[in-house]
């Protein structure tokens, strides 16, 4: 190990338990798409006293952009988190809970903020060895507010100005970093951002359906007017239909009507 990772590993040892720290008070006070105003507090009180790094708060209502390196003669890079909770009901029941009824970080955006804000720490011990400014983008509204966009479009970064930009992403069975051009990644929220994980997790849809096509073949072989009613799902522990979140139960329920198929009329 050469003399700048050690350094690096040194650095990363000492602001862990500050991440750590910061990322289960972010966790037990989630706030929805721009509503971020106490994570961002957060933030901005974890970076207050780093040395050399410039602030700005207020973009795109509740996000924040930190720079280090400003003014360095070097490509920039970008480094992004966001910062939104979910509707959900936690019901982990760990020490650092939410405690918000309703509201939840479910999808990581604590642990991704936290991480963040102590790659600035991270990073400003390195200072002296940086060849162009870094950028870090506290995001709100991913969770389809289009916070990204608005972000861009409110001056958080330019195409010209950024060279790279890297998202940080946790997962429950994985772990994944992209790399991805800032001009495309700009607006990334507005598509179906959690697909990837949801493939690699258990939908109760995907067992619901099964079940409810075999129960309407068992009405048709008991004879019974499988036209007269219909099935519908909700996902109970969700509140709402979303494309961003998978319910862990599931509720089906048969509606009875009135409806009857029509009768089958033959030509003469």
């Amino acid at each position: 190990m050469n003399k700048c990772s050690e350094q690096l590993e040194e650095l990363i040892r000492k602001v862990q338990p500050e991440v750590v720290s910061l990322r289960h008070r972010i966790h037990e006070e989630p706030e929805l798409c721009y509503q971020e105003k106490e994570t961002a507090g957060k933030v901005v009180g974890f970076l207050k006293n780093v040395p050399g790094v410039d602030i700005r708060t207020g973009v795109a209502g509740t996000g924040v952009v930190a720079v280090l390196g400003r003014g360095k003669p070097g490509r920039c890079v970008a480094l992004r988190a966001d910062m939104d909770a979910l509707p959900i009901e936690e019901k982990t029941g760990c020490a650092y809970a939410s405690r918000k009824p309703g509201l939840m970080h479910a999808c990581g955006h604590d642990g991704h903020t936290a991480i963040l804000a102590g790659t600035v720490k991270v990073l400003s011990g390195l200072q002296d060895s940086l060849k162009g400014p870094v950028k870090f983008i506290f995001q709100p509204a991913e969770e389809g507010g289009g916070g990204g966009r608005r972000m861009v479009e409110e001056g958080a970064a330019t195409a010209e100005e950024i060279d790279r930009a890297t998202r940080f992403g946790l997962g429950l069975r994985f772990a994944a970093i992209g790399v991805v051009e800032f001009i495309d990644y700009g607006g990334c929220d507005i598509l179906h951002h959690a697909s990837r994980e949801m493939s690699a997790s258990v939908d109760p849809a995907r067992y619901a359906a099964p079940a409810i096509v075999n129960r309407m073949m068992a009405e048709g072989r008991l004879g019974l007017k499988t036209g007269s009613g219909f099935y519908d799902y909700a996902g109970r522990d969700v509140g709402a239909y979303r494309d961003d979140v998978l319910a862990r139960t599931l509720g089906m329920l048969r509606h009875a009507g009135l409806w009857q198929p029509p009768a089958t009329t033959t030509r003469s």
